[in-house]
This record gives structure tokens, sequence and C-alpha cells, in this order.
């Protein structure tokens, strides 16, 4: 439980995150076990850097679900995930259709120092989407919203510019050419956050691309980063962080982080 400081509730906690995850008939085996190591491992990050986000999970396959909404019991999230299965097609369009509900009705900002960090939705999709056209009309909603969105695509999805659409104006495209690099792309995310929340007093700082690429390689076990991604980061970046000064797009609930001491 937080306490309430002004407008503002003070409590010791992340920010809001939308997973968006393609379960259908094509992630059948291999692609979804790498999936829900991707999802594990995001989780077990957080917790050994002793950070929370509230976490909502939609799926697509066959139809979208909700399967869990702004959630930080992580142990019922993580048996969730385990129970995951692919089945029939992609429906992409109902899946973001219900993320912009949520994110709309049921998601806050975080304050961290004069930084307001907003909610994102991390989109991956492996293959063949069937509902493209619904998805082209998603596309229009986050952009009008203004919601930060990255879209991670795997080798196998036949129509990447639908998707570079969708996240050309609010949000970044980055390709998974190998499903077993899910879990790298969803740990740099992670990293990314950790990034904002651990440099908030320093925005020039957090606007630096050394700065993240040296954070993130000295954080990560995998692969160096290349300035390309850094610069796909940091475009990212510009969309979750808005000054205090400059406002935002919508009202939401806010909420005023306090980092853990060893932090400071």
């Amino acid at each position: 439980m937080g306490v309430t400081s002004g407008d503002e509730t003070d409590i010791v906690a992340g920010c809001d995150v939308i997973f968006v995850v393609d379960t259908s008939s094509q992630m059948t085996g291999n692609p979804l076990k790498n999936l829900k190591d991707a999802l594990l491992a995001y989780i077990a990050l957080m917790e050994s850097h002793d950070y929370r986000e509230r976490i909502t999970l939609i799926t697509f396959g066959g139809k979208a679900q909700l399967i869990e909404r702004f959630t930080e019991d992580y142990n019922g999230l993580r048996t969730k995930i385990q129970n995951l299965i692919a089945n029939g097609k992609a429906k992409l369009g109902d899946a973001l259709e219900l993320a912009i509900t949520e994110y709309q009705n049921n998601s806050r900002m975080v304050t961290v120092e004069n930084l307001i960090i907003k909610p994102r939705i991390i989109l991956f999709t492996f293959g063949e989407v069937d509902d493209k056209q619904k998805v082209l009309q998603q596309a229009q909603d986050i952009v009008s919203i203004d919601i930060p969105i990255v879209c991670l695509v795997g080798d196998g999805c036949d129509d990447e510019v639908t998707l570079k659409n969708l996240s050309s104006s609010t949000g970044i495209l980055l390709k998974v050419r190998d499903i077993q690099d899910l879990e790298k792309h969803f740990i740099k995310l992670l990293l990314l956050m950790l990034f904002i929340v651990k440099t908030a007093s320093d925005i020039a700082n957090i606007l630096e691309p050394i700065s993240l690429r040296m954070f993130i390689e000295q954080e990560q076990y995998y692969q160096r980063v290349s300035f390309k991604q850094v610069e796909s980061y940091i475009k990212l970046l510009k969309q979750v962080v808005v000054t205090k000064k400059s406002g935002s797009t919508r009202n939401f609930p806010t909420i005023r982080y306090i980092r853990p001491n060893f932090w400071k």
C-alpha cells in the first residue's frame, strides 16, 4: 500500500507494461517455449533488481484473451505463463483493441524525480497476421492516443509493413531473426526502464546514447548492443518519458516512484 502525497501516491513499484503476445498455432513447439522463457526471464530480472512493474498479459491465438491485468502477483503470473497453449489464427487486431482499452481504462503513470513515465505496450508476433485491416485501424488509435509501443517481429511475419505502420509514430520495430533471441530483446527492454529509473535525476544523461549503451552492456550477459539498437531505444525512451513541464496527453492516475535505498 502507498501513502498519499498531494495528487500522487508514494509506492515502491515500477511502471505499467502491457505484453501482447502471439499464441497462435504457428507458435506450436519451440516458439511457444521460447516465448514462455522470455516472459519468465523478464520477471526474474525485475525481482533480482528489487524493481517491480504492473504487468498486463494479452494473448492472441484463435481469439484475443486478457490473461492478467496489471498485476504484481508474479507467482500467479508465472503459473499462467506456463499454462499458455498455442492454437488458432493470429488475431492481432483484436488483441491490440483489448490492449488499447486496458491502456485507457486501467493504466497509470509513474513519476520519478521530475519525469513522468508512461505505460507502454510490448508486442510480439511470430508470423502471419490474420486480421491486417483491423491492425491498421488500431494503429491509428495508438497514434491518436500516443501510446508508446515496441513491435517485436518474428522472421516468419508476412507483412512487416503493417507493423511498421503500427510503430512508426509512437514506438519502434525490432526484428527477431531467431526466436531464441526473444529473451534477449525482452531483457534489454527491461534494462531500458531500469536505466530511466536509476538515472531520472539527470535527463541529459538519460538521452545520451553512450550512457544507455554502457548501462545495458554492464547489466546484461548476452552480447554487445549496437548503436543502431541504442538509437531505437532512445526513440522509445523519448516516447515513454515525459517531463513534468511538458505535461502529458491524457489524465492518468499518477504514482510517485520511490527507489530502493541501494539505488540512490
